[in-house]
């Protein structure tokens, strides 16, 4: 790098945001002191975000770093630290007050106000953005049909840029008419409140974040009123979105055709998938998601208080890119978003289906989140709009209904001591929130993938479903010994095949899943499903795949059943 000509190197350690014990530290010693004695005229930056390094701010201004970036925005201590402690006069701070994480134009004046908190001289001092701008969109330039009214307010990767620039210009006193565009700008109102949505949140009081009667109870009821068998097996949701749905999405979104004509092909595919799902044997169908683009947008595109965008992509994993929407304004429910489909479902059988909504804290998760309304709020308004689909959904016939929320885990605070207190002491009630008027007969299901819930597991059960299917298979079914050691109380369906692989399992491999399944879990608790929804899978493959499980399911009951089990 020395010979390349360049004058820094930073050197990413963002797992200094999290605990660190005393082992760790000495660990981080001896693997750094010998590459810092050795810089060959490089100056070297050692860069955090995501949170503050309370466990390792002495340690790092000790060490002969260069420059340390800080996040001054999710790092919760970070300025109490620089204030308290001060920084070395020999580094340079490289000061992360630009959110490199969400999309809204930055208040100068805050911005400003933090700045001058800041114990360090001009020339140590380094304007940046809290994190990578990977997380956000790469310009607005890209957003021609984004009205200016909603643009003004945003800023995307190469925008945050210019919100650095403008900050330097404003600090050598060049800048005082982008200043005062600033100060216009949050001057006036950005939305009109939803002064109902608001006192009803307002008004939230504890016994709404419970439902009546207790789990044990409400196990009994629902046995007797679906007289399901033992095992019963069920899908997660979706159904292959094939080129034909996706045309037929995309020629709508076009205008090419009608509301009439998108509608009736969907009908045609909930008609066909439900036909499909009692012909192989399943005893809990659902209709198939055909109408869906996104678990989330779908939700976002007929909920008040949500905007979307043209080309605001951002990385999810590897080449998968997803569109976030933004929760611009107070969110709220305005009609029926899923019960046409659900309710025609349920009329070409006698079988339960399911209804299928998506969780509010995933909602929140999977979109931009307001930064004038904490998170906590946000959510509530969620799952109030959410709670009232369920209430329509029910009203309508509907009596099993999934909420699923794989992304519960995905804001949970890098500091385990920050888990409640921070996130689930309110991300919990607001699953809660959203299933506690429903009555004792109609069944909650949710869903859970991407992530490790092992350490978890109390909070999860502490939502109070009725049945939850993990993403468990690729993780050979060791999280089932954690559920048996916490005493977990709520049905499980593990998943008895990965459906991240276009493999088919077997009729037998499926078979030996569900046994190994029945010795962790009591046969009572157990649902059979695939680990998740099948909306990327081919037609073959997920046809195949699904007769091998109801054969398999069906093999071990009559073996349960030889046994006198």
């Amino acid at each position: 790098m020395a010979d390349l000509g360049a004058e820094w190197v930073q050197l990413d350690e963002p797992s200094l945001v999290k605990d660190q014990s005393e082992a760790d530290l000495e660990l981080f010693t001896d693997l750094y002191k010998p590459i810092l004695a050795t810089k060959h005229g490089l100056k070297i930056l050692a860069q955090t975000y995501f949170g503050d390094v309370r466990d390792s701010y002495d340690l790092l201004t000790s060490l002969d770093f260069d420059g340390l970036g800080l996040d001054f925005l999710e790092g919760a201590e970070t300025l109490d630290l620089v204030k308290s402690k001060g920084f070395p006069a020999d580094k340079t701070l490289f000061a992360g007050i630009i959110n490199g994480k969400n999309i809204w134009k930055a208040n100068y004046d805050k911005k400003l106000a933090l700045i001058k908190q800041l114990p360090v001289a001009d020339d140590k001092l380094v304007l940046s953005t809290s994190c990578s701008l990977l997380h956000v969109p790469y310009t607005l330039a890209n957003e021609p049909q984004l009205d200016e009214k909603y643009k003004r307010y945003l800023a995307f990767a190469a925008e945050k840029l210019t919100e650095l620039t403008d900050l330097e210009t404003i600090l050598t006193g060049n800048g005082d008419a982008i200043l005062k565009a600033n100060q216009a700008l949050f001057a006036q109102p950005r939305y009109e409140e939803n002064e109902t949505i608001t006192r009803q949140v307002a008004s939230l009081k504890e016994s709404d974040f419970h439902r009546e009667p207790a789990f044990e109870e409400r196990a009994a009821i629902q046995k007797k009123e679906f007289n399901l068998p033992e095992l019963p097996t069920t899908t997660i949701g979706s159904f292959p979105q094939t080129r034909e749905v996706r045309r037929n999405r995309s020629k709508f979104k076009k205008g090419e055709i009608t509301k009439d004509q998108y509608d009736e092909f969907n009908r045609e595919q909930i008609k066909a998938c439900v036909e499909f799902q009692e012909k192989i044997g399943l005893d809990v169908l659902v209709h198939g998601e055909f109408e869906r683009n996104d678990m989330v947008e779908y939700f976002g595109e007929q909920l008040e208080g949500f905007l979307f965008t043209s080309n605001a992509w951002v990385q999810s994993y590897g080449v998968r890119c997803v569109k976030p929407p933004i929760i611009w304004g107070d969110v709220a429910r305005t009609h029926d978003m899923t019960v046409k489909e659900s309710v025609y479902a349920q009329s070409l059988t006698d079988k339960p289906v399911k209804g299928m909504l998506t969780g509010p804290v995933t909602i929140l998760n999977w979109s931009f989140p307001r930064e004038d309304l904490s998170p906590k709020e946000t959510t509530y308004q969620i799952a109030l709009a959410i709670q009232a689909e369920t209430l329509a959904l029910e009203k309508n016939g509907i009596k099993i209904i999934q909420i699923d929320e794989p992304a519960l885990r995905e804001n949970l605070p890098l500091r385990k001591s920050d888990w409640y207190s921070r996130y689930l002491d309110w991300a919990i009630p607001a699953f809660r929130l959203v299933h506690s008027k429903v009555q004792p007969s109609t069944q909650v299901h949710t869903h859970m993938c991407y992530s490790e819930f092992g350490d978890i597991l109390d909070a999860i059960d502490a939502m109070d479903a009725d049945v939850i299917s993990f993403e468990a298979s690729r993780a050979d079914l060791t999280l089932l010994d954690q559920l048996n050691r916490d005493h977990f109380k709520t049905h499980v369906g593990p998943g008895v095949y990965d459906i991240h692989s276009p493999r088919i399992p077997s009729e037998k491999e499926v078979a030996g899943t569900i046994e190994k399944i029945l010795k962790k879990v009591p046969l009572n608790n157990v649902w059979i499903n695939p680990d998740c929804g099948l909306k990327t899978r081919g037609e073959t493959e997920t046809t195949a795949s699904l007769e091998n499980v109801v054969a398999a399911t069906k093999e071990v009951r009559q073996e349960l059943a030889h046994e006198g089990r």
